[in-house]
């Protein structure tokens, strides 16, 4: 009853410098990594072409990235090369998927990225050689 929507919420209360604003937690990529090895997950980067700062993955291998997404919805052919190529060169397992957040005019994008299944059969692999490898 405090406000009528999501855009009002963020105007009047929790956005940038207003009552309810909090700063967003931030840690460095080489925590972020530590954390989710701690967790027995696997560090894959996300959607690196939205980033476009792919000068910064070796970096983040040396760091212990496991994997990179290769297949995304804005990715092309193109892109799709050259993420396979840097997954290849690095070692870096491959991942994709549609990136379900919506596509901001209410068209279905989930299910419209195909994702090789052996890309999830070597994630299922690696995942549980990680478990081997720490029990």
């Amino acid at each position: 009853g405090f406000v009528f929507s999501a855009n009002e919420a963020f105007y009047k209360y929790i956005g940038y410098a207003k009552p309810a604003y909090q700063p967003k937690f931030s840690i460095s990529p080489a925590e972020t990594i530590e954390v989710i090895h701690a967790a027995g997950g696997l560090a894959c980067l996300a959607h690196p072409l939205l980033y476009g700062r792919d000068s910064i993955i070796p970096d983040l291998v040396d760091q212990g990235l496991d994997g990179i997404e290769v297949m995304h919805i804005k990715h092309g052919p193109e892109k799709v090369r050259r993420y396979t190529d840097i997954a290849d060169r690095y070692g870096l397992l491959k991942t994709g998927g549609s990136d379900c957040h919506g596509d901001g005019r209410g068209e279905p994008v989930m299910g419209t990225v195909a994702v090789p299944k052996e890309f999830v059969d070597t994630l299922q692999a690696a995942h549980q050689e990680k478990a081997r490898s720490k029990g």
